[in-house]
């Protein structure tokens, strides 16, 4: 039961339903799935020990893998072997998705789900989510952002990026024209940096880069503990963020000026590609730019910058 406030699956209390009949709505699709040493028909069939052969078959084909079992010399009738050892990480997948489909819940868990398959399978059995999935709930947890696409559905091109302490960027991903620094740190003026100052809040930021295409950023801390006892905490900065034309359809986006008179923050990749020639923030200066230094003279850098 939850410590506060109360969980509703179609208007229904949690805590004034039955642990089984809560159970039996939900079908999970973990990243690590458990196989018994017995045959691929009898793992399948565990979805819903009393499932008939034609549902078991129609599940095993919506995730990918009748086609494989029938070129076994054994069928269905498979060793699989100590939890699952004679199958390859994807093949394990698909025997956890066909389980899953198999129990046929109002409820969707996918946890990695497609993570060791190749991109081909991955799109097919995507496809057969579409369809199984309409009218029921699917949560999806994933690192690959092509797990999170659904076919004709495009949804909002994001960008994405992971900032530590020193201001490096450590993990980076970007399905808009904002583009990242292969080495080194991001801009200083972008609220990714900030977000270190302000922790548990999420910061949201109007920017501008240098070839004039607007965004919408947010940004939050993370904390992830050190592995063992004793370890420090590991400390990041999290940015993600869109192009401002798909901002409105973001909640984090309210209240915010996005139209073209609004309020932007120029910001660039990275101090040593970014031509602003009048950045307070600069860390250094471009390289592919000529400086000037006059010694009688003092600006907002201490150089120059030439065009």
């Amino acid at each position: 039961d939850p410590l506060s406030g109360k969980i509703l699956i179609d208007g229904q209390d949690i805590r004034d339903v039955t642990q089984h009949s809560l159970r039996q709505a939900i079908g999970v699709v973990p990243q690590d799935t458990v196989l018994f040493n017995d045959t691929l028909y009898y793992n399948i069939a565990y979805g819903d020990p009393k499932a008939d052969e034609d549902r078991i078959l129609a599940a095993a084909k919506a995730a990918q893998l009748d086609d494989f079992i029938r070129r076994l010399p054994s069928g269905y009738q498979t060793t699989v072997g100590e939890r699952g050892l004679k199958l390859s990480g994807g093949e394990k997948q698909r025997v956890a998705i066909a389980r899953a489909l198999l129990r046929d819940p109002e409820i969707f868990f996918f946890d990695e789900a497609t993570s060791s398959l190749d991109s081909a399978t991955e799109r097919e059995i995507q496809g057969n989510f579409a369809a199984i999935s309409k009218g029921r709930t699917s949560l999806v947890i994933a690192h690959r952002l092509s797990t999170m696409q659904r076919p004709g559905q495009k949804g909002i091109p994001f960008f994405f990026v992971r900032v530590d302490q020193a201001g490096t960027i450590t993990k980076r991903h970007s399905a808009t024209r904002l583009q990242f620094a292969r080495f080194g740190g991001a801009c200083p003026l972008w609220n990714v940096h900030r977000a270190f100052e302000t922790p548990g809040r999420f910061l949201r930021q109007l920017a501008e880069t240098p070839d004039g295409v607007k965004y919408f950023c947010l940004a939050r801390d993370v904390s992830k503990p050190g592995g063992s006892f004793g370890s420090p905490v590991r400390r990041f900065a999290i940015g993600l963020g869109c192009e401002v034309a798909h901002a409105d359809a973001l909640v984090y986006a309210a209240g915010m000026d996005i139209s073209p008179k609004g309020t932007f923050e120029p910001i660039g990749i990275s101090c040593r590609i970014c031509e602003r020639a009048n950045c307070h923030q600069r860390s250094v200066p471009p390289l592919e730019r000529r400086l000037r230094i006059d010694e009688n003279s003092r600006g907002t850098l201490p150089y120059e910058v030439l065009r």
